[in-house]
């Protein structure tokens, strides 16, 4: 949740390319085992799939998409879901005053707006004192996915702070750990992203390096906007990952 927000691709110059087209020359290849949905071979970028949310069963989003890899925007807005009382209740003044407040989260940091998210510089703070950064416009700071709990018997827990104690039926907001659409599907991480981009000098955005997740998610927007840019899994030798 933030104002203007856009998770885009890594980006290099023609010099790197050249330079890394040399030295991977030698490189063995990648080995793509990925056998779900992919976008046509020519003709990017192409329009993801909308589909009426509230036309969307939990069958028709596992059998159309989820089970085949497919990603799709639900259309219609969040009137009459869970998310829209979160929208509602998780207002700024709520979280500054919100009981859990000295619990201690972590934050993505960087220097400047020059910089870009998601290169692994974090920062541990109060929950209270990002919020506050946050409500102040303040760009350098990204709450995003919390490292994972563990219970007192050592066993993972679906969320972290701030999300262990803002999202549960019990809360406020009353949003459920698993919705409604997810059917009999099971969440493996819960996680709040929060994060402020933009200027009243005009718009600017904040960037998120490329990457990939282990799970499939499904995404809520309660505030501002975000723009993914998806690649195919057989496209991986075009962008020089690094790790596993």
């Amino acid at each position: 949740m933030g104002s203007r927000r856009r998770d885009a691709g890594a980006s290099c110059s023609d010099g790197d390319r050249n330079q890394r087209r040399r030295v991977d020359t030698d490189a063995p290849r990648a080995i793509v085992e990925y056998a779900g949905w992919t976008p046509p071979s020519s003709g990017a970028p192409h329009a993801v799939d909308r589909a009426p949310a509230a036309e969307t069963s939990p069958r028709r989003l596992y059998e159309e998409y989820i089970s085949k890899r497919r990603p799709v925007v639900l259309t219609g807005g969040l009137a009459n879901t869970p998310w829209a009382r979160a929208g509602e209740t998780w207002t700024d003044a709520f979280l500054l005053a919100h009981p859990e407040g000295e619990t201690r989260v972590r934050v993505e940091t960087r220097a400047g707006t020059d910089e870009s998210f998601g290169v692994g510089t974090y920062e541990t703070m109060r929950f209270r004192d990002f919020v506050a950064r946050f409500a102040k416009g303040d760009e350098t700071v990204y709450l995003t996915a919390s490292p994972a709990s563990v219970d007192a018997h050592g066993r993972p827990e679906v969320a972290s702070a701030p999300a262990s104690f803002l999202v549960g039926e019990d809360r406020p907001a009353r949003v459920p750990f698993r919705p409604e659409l997810a059917g009999n599907l099971v969440p493996a991480n819960v996680n709040l992203w929060l994060g402020a981009a933009g200027s009243e000098d005009g718009p600017r955005t904040a960037s998120s390096g490329l990457h990939h997740d282990h799970h499939d998610n499904l995404y809520v927007l309660l505030r501002g906007e975000k723009r993914f840019e998806l690649y195919a899994p057989d496209a991986v030798e075009a962008m020089y990952p690094t790790g596993a």
